[in-house]
């Protein structure tokens, strides 16, 4: 009885605060209240697949966990696993930060479905179904690839908001097989910032994906009906208590996710900053004739103004007594 008036009581408290309008869909909690709904997957799916002319009327939801076979082999878990009426497998994952190796990943998590095909069969001529995968990034993939076989450089597949990855003929560019295929949902590269913006079931689904927890009013899309389910499963108000509260959870660690992504792009654009101040300091102290003291007051307020302490900057560039008092007049002026 105790427990049941405290539930009822953090339900009062919570229910008073102001809630968002609709749940982040990049949450993993609201991923998976949103697609693990088989409607709504079939909508996503439909949209997706639209220009092969498939049309998806039924999937079931199948163990989203890969044993391994040996004790070499590791776990898998994916975020959505589904079989749809053809027998295709469907893999849905949603990648929120970037990380080394990811297309490796991508293959692997492909590959392995096609293998478990056959794992407990006494006798396969090796005849697959389908596999379908998913990956929805918040990222862009990076084409380059450095010498230690690690991932690199600003080329991202061209920055397309999707891409189909299948095998085909490298000359004839001829479709080896249509069994396999990927599709790239890249969040970062879909520019649509606005509803009149969206052209087509696809854009609707990948704007709402990517702005549902932003949406302060309902918007019009709600109401067609390729998007009712989609926003009827996101709405905050509908929750109970306890999926508040797990959802919330979900929130605070798509948030400490962003943080430490933020934190590593600052990390890295400031030592470029350091790496490039340093070097220019080096260069003056190997002796330009001409201007050196401009130059070094240019560096320390430089470095100043893109947040280094005084002290931090007449120590990396040695600054002589008279460039001191000239920084110090420059920075008071």
């Amino acid at each position: 009885m105790l427990a049941e008036f405290k539930y009822y009581l953090y339900f009062c408290v919570i229910m008073r605060k102001e809630r968002p309008l609709y749940m982040n869909l990049m949450t993993d909690f609201g991923f998976k209240r949103a697609f693990g709904n088989a409607e709504c997957l079939m909508g996503f799916l439909n949209a997706l697949l639209e220009k092969d002319q498939i049309v998806i009327k039924s999937l079931k939801y199948i163990d989203k966990e890969r044993t391994p076979k040996s004790k070499e082999e590791r776990l898998i878990f994916y975020d959505l696993l589904c079989e749809l009426g053809d027998g295709t497998t469907v893999i849905i994952e949603m990648q929120r930060r970037s990380q080394r190796y990811f297309k490796d990943r991508t293959f692997f998590y492909l590959s392995r479905s096609i293998v478990d095909q056959g794992t407990n069969q006494k006798h396969w001529d090796y005849h697959c179904d389908k596999v379908f995968a998913i990956y929805i990034t918040n990222f862009h993939i990076p084409t380059d690839v450095v010498e230690d076989g690690g991932e690199g450089g600003k080329n991202s597949m061209n920055h397309k908001p999707v891409s189909e990855i299948v095998a085909k003929d490298a000359d004839t560019n001829e479709v080896y097989s249509d069994k396999y295929r990927m599709f790239i949902i890249d969040l970062k590269a879909f520019g649509i910032k606005d509803e009149d913006e969206v052209n087509g079931l696809l854009d609707g689904w990948i704007y709402s994906i990517k702005n549902m927890g932003n949406f302060k009013t309902k918007p019009k899309m709600a109401e067609k009906e390729a998007f009712k389910k989609l926003f009827e499963l996101s709405e905050v108000a509908s929750m109970t208590a306890t999926e508040y509260r797990n959802y919330n959870r979900s929130l605070k660690r798509y948030w400490d996710a962003c943080a430490v992504e933020d934190t590593d792009n600052w990390r890295f654009e400031r030592g470029k900053a350091v790496g490039i101040i340093e070097g220019e300091a080096k260069g003056l102290k190997k002796g330009e004739a001409k201007g050196v003291a401009e130059t070094a007051i240019k560096l320390a307020l430089n470095m100043y103004n893109k947040g280094f302490d005084k002290e931090t900057v007449t120590d990396v560039l040695e600054l002589s007594e008279e460039q001191t008092v000239a920084f110090y007049e420059a920075i008071n002026k």
